[in-house]
């Protein structure tokens, strides 16, 4: 007999996933609430470390000139799904150019951001 109805106590003896452990304890240390596209996220926000401008003039994705990446956003997958590389993304009323996606863990995504310097 379940005394909580809608609780599975074979819960309890669930290993979880490492990765997700991980990426919460990395969230609830650095993350921030930001306005993207108009919605409250929690997210982490932060300068790239190493980063060298390029010179675009062919590429339809992004407008011509000096572009480089402006800004590293790691967001939970749930919070952000169907995200495409050349998309804009408007962050904090900055728009930015999503140039790359990576999955460093499961469930979240790190996008660099672009933006044009020129």
């Amino acid at each position: 007999m379940n005394y909580f109805p809608g609780w599975d106590i074979r819960k309890l003896y669930d290993k979880p996933n490492p990765d997700h452990m991980e990426a919460l304890a990395f969230f609830a240390a650095f993350a921030n609430f930001h306005d993207i596209n108009g919605h409250r996220i929690e997210c982490i926000m932060t300068k790239p470390k190493y980063q060298k401008p390029a010179v675009n003039i062919f590429s339809n994705e992004t407008p011509p000139g000096i572009v480089s990446v402006n800004a590293i956003l790691i967001v939970h997958l749930s919070d952000m799904s169907g995200m495409r590389q050349g998309e804009s993304l408007k962050v904090d009323g900055q728009i930015y150019t999503i140039s790359a996606i990576s999955y460093p863990l499961e469930g979240i995504a790190r996008l660099e951001l672009a933006g044009a310097a020129g």
